[in-house]
C-alpha cells in the first residue's frame, strides 16, 4: 500500500492548522487583555477580523452604568472624526458621478469665498493641505456663515499661514465645508446623501448622525468622563448638528457596522477601484502625516498598508484600522475618557500579529463594595490641594485638579490636562493607576477614624487627609 499520499495529506493539514491555532491563541489573548482593561475602568466594543473573517466581535464593560446595560458589538457610539472617512467617500461619489471634480476650486461650490482663497481645491480640503491652520475651528449655523467665519472674518491667527499644498495641517473646519459642498451639489442634506450613497450600500441600517430620531436610544452607549455621565451617543456634543460639527464628526455607529463599511468598500459597492486608490494615496509621503482622502495611510511593522482613521470627542473615542493586504480590521469604540484609545488598539494589533507587547495592565484584585464605600470622600493636603475619591466597580475614581495634578499626573500622558480623572484599580497592597509603558501611581489608605490617602510616585509619598 502506498502511504505517501496519506502522509502528504497529513502534513498539509498540520501546516494549515499551525496558523489557525496561532490565530485562535491570539484572539484568546486579545479577549483576556480587553477583559483586564475593564478592571481598569475601560469600557467599549471591539471587532477584530483577519483574512476576511471576523475573529472577535464583542462588547466590554457598561454601555450605561446606572441601567446596568452592557456593551455589545452592536452598541452605538459617536465616532467623532472617524466621520471624516464617510464625508470623503460622499464627496468621491459625487466626483465619480461627474457632479463635481475634486480638483475644482472650492469657490465653484461655496458661496462668498474671497478671491485670495480661490486656489484651494476640494482635494486640498480632503487631504488637509489647504494651508489653513489646524486651530481654526469649524463655525457657523448655516453654510454662508461657515464660509464667512472660515475666510472673510477669520482672525489673523486663524487665517492661512502656509501656501496651499505645501504642508499637512489637520483642519476640522475644512470637513464642515465639504459637508456644505455635498449639500450644494447634491441638493440633499449631508445626512440624507451619506445615508443613500455610503451607509446604504454598506447596509449600515442602524447607523446615522447625532440628533436623528431614527436612531435607537436602546442601542446607544452613554459616554462618561470618569464616574460622570456626559451624554448619549446620539445626542449633539455642541447643541446642534450644524457647521460647528457637521462633516467632521457626528456619525453614530457600531463596530459591527464599521465592518460592513469595510466589506462594502472592498466589494466596490461605494466607489470604483481607481477612486478608492485615490482616497488611499497620501497627498505627500513627505508631510507630517500621510493623509489621503478621509484616511490616514500608514505602514505596519510588517510592511503592509494600514488605512485608518481615529476619532475623539468628549466621552467617546474610536479607532478604525483596516489592513489592506491582510484583509483585516480592528475597530475599537469606547465610552470613557481616561484611557487613550490607541493604548487599546495598538496592543490588539500587536497581539493579533504576534508582535512584542509592553505595558500590559495587571488583573485587579478583588475588593468588596463595602470597603470601597468606606474609602470615598474628599482628601486634602495643604501643599497639594484636594482629591475626590468615589467608588468604582473594581477600584476607585480619584479626581484631581489644580495643585493636586502634581500627585496624579504622568508627564507623557497628562501634560495638557487641567483635570485628571484616574481609575485606581484594586491591588493586593492597595490601589494603582496603571499608566501603560509609563509605570504606575500607587495609592494606599491608612487609619480608620480619619483615613489618610498616601500617593506613592517617583520614589516619594504625598499624603492627603480625609475631611
Amino acid at each position: 500500500m502506498n502511504r505517501l499520499p496519506l502522509a502528504i495529506t497529513l502534513l498539509a493539514a498540520l501546516a494549515a492548522a499551525g496558523p489557525a491555532q496561532r490565530t485562535k491563541k491570539a484572539v484568546a489573548k486579545i479577549d483576556a487583555f480587553l477583559t483586564t482593561c475593564v478592571d481598569h475602568g475601560w469600557s467599549g466594543s471591539v471587532l477584530v477580523a483577519l483574512h476576511g473573517k471576523v475573529l472577535l466581535a464583542k462588547g466590554y464593560g457598561a454601555a450605561d452604568v446606572e441601567a446596568k446595560k452592557k456593551n455589545t458589538e452592536n452598541t452605538l457610539f459617536e465616532v467623532a472624526s472617524t466621520t471624516k472617512a464617510v464625508t470623503a467617500l460622499a464627496v468621491l461619489v459625487l466626483h465619480e458621478k461627474g457632479k463635481l471634480s475634486i480638483d475644482d476650486s472650492i469657490a465653484k461650490h461655496l458661496p462668498g469665498v474671497p478671491e485670495r482663497f480661490h486656489d484651494i481645491t476640494i482635494y486640498h480640503l480632503l487631504t488637509h493641505t489647504s494651508g489653513m491652520p489646524g486651530y481654526a475651528p469649524g463655525r457657523g449655523r448655516d453654510l454662508a456663515e461657515a464660509v464667512r467665519f472660515s475666510f472673510a472674518e477669520a482672525s489673523e491667527r486663524e487665517t492661512r499661514t502656509k501656501a496651499v499644498g505645501t504642508a499637512f495641517e489637520y483642519w476640522n473646519g475644512g470637513y464642515a465645508l465639504l459637508a456644505g459642498i455635498i449639500e450644494r451639489v447634491s441638493g440633499k442634506s449631508y445626512e440624507a446623501f451619506c445615508r443613500k450613497h455610503v451607509l446604504g450600500p454598506a447596509d449600515m441600517k442602524q447607523s446615522g448622525f447625532t440628533g436623528e430620531a431614527r436612531l435607537s436610544k436602546k442601542a446607544m452607549a452613554t459616554g462618561y468622563d470618569g464616574p460622570t455621565p456626559v451624554r448619549l451617543a446620539g445626542e449633539h456634543p455642541y447643541g446642534a448638528y450644524d457647521y460647528r460639527y457637521k462633516g467632521m464628526g457626528g456619525l453614530v455607529t457600531s463596530v459591527s457596522e464599521m465592518w460592513r463599511l469595510d466589506r462594502a468598500l472592498r466589494a466596490g459597492k461605494i466607489l470604483k477601484k481607481e477612486t478608492r486608490e485615490k482616497a488611499y494615496t497620501p497627498f505627500s509621503r513627505g508631510f507630517e502625516r500621510p493623509y489621503g482622502c478621509g484616511w490616514e495611510i500608514t505602514t505596519s511593522a510588517r510592511g503592509t498598508r494600514r488605512i485608518e482613521h481615529a476619532g475623539d470627542v468628549r466621552a467617546f473615542h474610536t479607532d478604525f484600522i483596516r489592513f489592506d493586504e491582510e484583509d483585516g480590521v480592528i475597530a475599537v469604540t469606547t465610552n470613557v475618557d481616561h484611557i487613550d484609545r490607541w493604548e487599546i488598539s495598538r496592543r490588539i494589533e500587536a497581539l493579533l500579529f504576534g508582535a512584542p507587547v509592553r505595558g500590559m495592565p495587571p488583573k485587579a484584585a478583588k475588593v468588596s463594595r463595602k470597603r470601597l464605600a468606606k474609602l470615598a470622600g474628599t482628601y486634602a493636603s495643604a501643599a497639594h490641594g484636594t482629591l475626590e475619591v468615589t467608588p468604582a466597580p473594581t477600584g476607585l475614581w480619584i479626581v484631581g485638579s489644580g495643585d493636586a495634578l502634581k500627585a496624579l499626573a504622568i508627564p507623557r500622558m497628562d501634560s495638557r490636562r487641567r483635570t485628571i480623572v484616574a481609575y485606581a484599580a484594586a491591588t493586593k497592597k492597595g490601589f494603582a493607576r496603571h499608566a501603560w509603558i509609563h509605570g504606575t501611581i500607587d495609592f494606599r489608605f491608612e487609619g480608620r477614624r480619619k483615613p489618610k490617602l498616601i500617593v506613592e510616585r517617583d520614589g516619594r509619598e504625598i499624603q492627603f487627609t480625609r475631611r
